[in-house]
């Protein structure tokens, strides 16, 4: 009896390395040699199959191991408020956030995700889901100082920089990758012989280089293509896309144009009668 009160106990001690929750003991990082789940978030698996006999390093270990200095991101699956100062000074650069909980409507997930940025003004570009447009999310957006543009349902293929200009070529990058993995690489087959997906590491190394692939001037231009632009006066506009003769809206860039102009007269209007007022109000106290 007793005997069978020390396993009892002893395996209720067993927690996971990484979430501090209870575990069955069967799984071990091989790194630290700790008891964790062999599932994420808790562990990474090494042949790609997650679960029961499966080789593992716990997340413990994975966020322990040397970071790239040479790294231009920080990818980041948990909130940035969970990051300190000194871990973001080094990558001051950019920084990209990824939630997979899917708990974006919890205020918890707005704050933690959307509000602690360390940077200044901000634009937050998404498409227009329900839940990007209600009421709640605006007011946090403005509680947080967030500024926010809506794409129109639809409209993606004309004005969202991805679609437009960089997706195809960063899409056919990674299917070459893979096409040379499968002629050259090395695959590993399942116990009924069939073939496993890619590895994690080597499907991130592919995305990786099919992002540096890219030329960055055509990441850059792409806003401009889009017509995402900081300038006021239109100095861009010949750049947009949909205004080209084989585009969507082949005359859109004269109305465009007209359009400013008549924006341009409306004001200039408008601060000629300002004028006058302020100079009747002026005779008006020096008659009285």
């Amino acid at each position: 009896m007793d005997a069978v009160k020390t396993v009892s106990e002893s395996s209720t001690q067993k927690v996971c390395c990484y979430c501090k929750n209870p575990c069955s003991g069967a799984h071990q990082c091989w790194k630290c040699t700790k008891p964790c789940h062999a599932i994420a978030p808790c562990s990474f698996a090494h042949d790609a199959e997650e679960g029961f006999g499966s080789k593992v390093t716990c997340c413990v270990c994975w966020l322990d191991d040397d970071v790239d200095q040479s790294a231009s991101a920080v990818i980041s699956t948990e909130p940035i408020s969970n990051q300190n100062d000194e871990a973001l000074s080094q990558f001051i650069t950019e920084q990209i956030v990824t939630e997979d909980n899917n708990n974006i409507n919890d205020a918890a997930e707005y704050d933690g995700i959307f509000g602690n940025f360390h940077f200044g003004a901000r634009l937050l570009i998404w498409d227009s889901f329900r839940c990007h447009i209600s009421e709640d999310t605006k007011k946090t957006l403005r509680r947080l100082a967030l500024h926010s543009a809506v794409i129109p349902g639809g409209t993606t293929k004309y004005i969202q920089a991805p679609d437009v200009c960089w997706n195809a070529p960063f899409k056919e990058a990674i299917r070459k990758l893979y096409n040379d993995w499968m002629a050259h690489g090395e695959k590993a087959t399942t116990s009924g012989g069939n073939l496993k997906a890619p590895p994690m590491e080597v499907y991130l190394e592919w995305i990786a280089n099919a992002w540096d692939s890219l030329p960055k001037q055509m990441i850059a231009d792409s806003f401009l293509t889009c017509g995402i632009s900081k300038e006021e006066k239109g100095r861009h506009d010949d750049k947009i896309h949909v205004f080209k003769p084989d585009g969507a809206i082949p005359n859109g860039l004269a109305l465009l144009k007209q359009h400013r102009q008549e924006e341009e007269v409306l004001k200039m209007v408008e601060e000629i009668d300002l004028g006058e007022d302020e100079s009747d109000e002026e005779i008006d106290v020096e008659v009285s």
